[in-house]
């Protein structure tokens, strides 16, 4: 987007979309069908399993609705569009927390209901998301060829991709080592663990989205070639974080 090229983005973010349903796609086989290996892998107790595998289950099936969502906010913020999102996502979390309460409380559907109530909003959100897009960006009128699978612009995206899916993937990976070693101590202990990581990841969240901004905007720049103002806002950010 940054370079203007409206036929090549158009060809990018289809197939993106292409990119990012087909991985979403084998995370939920791959889920559905392995996820009992893999609670038993991290010393999830019998207590527990029933439940966690209820849960796992619906989540793994929302997994498609979460990458779409996760994709539209993705492309309105390389639009420049950074306040769409973020409304998304507030509306996202005010209809989880009362389908929560409408599952649990109303349908008496316990832990399947909170897990419905999670997919039901990602959903939601995806459909509405899309509804704005249409109306807010006019680089999605697309033509036939723009549908068009090109292997190219997978590898692209791939490549530009990888660094973080690989970051995101060691930062699980820690979590589950540390899980596995707390699912052996008792439910207690699991229960405190996950109370004080929610906290952590609220405080974390604000890192992230300086970093979501920065990335957006050194995106948008790369593709516009204006490597200048890369190196100014790197050298402004790095000036205020650690001031």
């Amino acid at each position: 987007m940054g370079a203007c090229q409206t036929k090549q983005t158009r060809k990018a973010i289809t197939n993106g979309f292409y990119l990012i349903v087909s991985l979403s796609v084998i995370i939920l086989l791959l889920g559905l069908i392995f996820n009992r290996h893999l609670f038993s892998l991290i010393h999830v107790s019998d207590e527990l399993l029933p439940r966690v595998m209820t849960y796992s289950s619906i989540i793994f099936i929302g997994a498609v609705f979460s990458a779409i969502y996760n994709y539209e906010s993705a492309l309105l913020r390389a639009y420049g569009n950074s306040m769409g999102p973020l409304l998304f996502l507030i509306l996202s979390a005010i209809l989880n927390v009362f389908g929560d309460l409408f599952f649990v409380l109303v349908l008496h559907m316990g832990i399947a209901g909170v897990a419905l109530a999670t997919i039901l909003s990602q959903l939601i959100c995806c459909v509405l998301c899309f509804i704005y897009m249409k109306r807010k960006m006019d680089i999605l009128t697309f033509e036939k060829e723009d549908y068009q699978l090109d292997r190219a612009y997978i590898l692209e995206h791939v490549k530009v991709g990888m660094p973080m899916a690989f970051f995101q993937s060691l930062l699980s990976v820690s979590f589950l080592v540390v899980q596995s070693a707390l699912n052996t101590l008792g439910s207690q202990e699991v229960a405190a663990y996950t109370a004080a990581y929610k906290m952590d990841s609220m405080m974390m969240s604000i890192l992230s989205g300086f970093g979501t901004a920065i990335s957006t905007f050194t995106a948008l720049n790369d593709g516009n070639r204006s490597f200048d103002r890369i190196k100014q806002v790197a050298k402004d950010t790095l000036i205020k974080w650690y001031l």
